[in-house]
């Protein structure tokens, strides 16, 4: 009986997470961007990791 129970908890969330991404699809996208220090950050991180090896 427990295993019952547990499937249709999980049947029962993958529905529900089903859901969430269906509605998820109508959304537009907000435009990927980063802030020029951010990337700037970024490119230090590359270039330290870089002198290590």
């Amino acid at each position: 009986m427990v295993r019952v129970r547990r499937a249709e908890e999980a049947i029962g969330r993958a529905r529900e997470i089903g859901a969430l991404l269906t509605a998820a699809r109508e959304q537009p996208l907000e435009p990927a961007e980063i802030s020029v220090a951010r990337a700037e950050e970024l490119v230090e991180a590359v270039r330290a990791g870089r002198a290590r090896t």
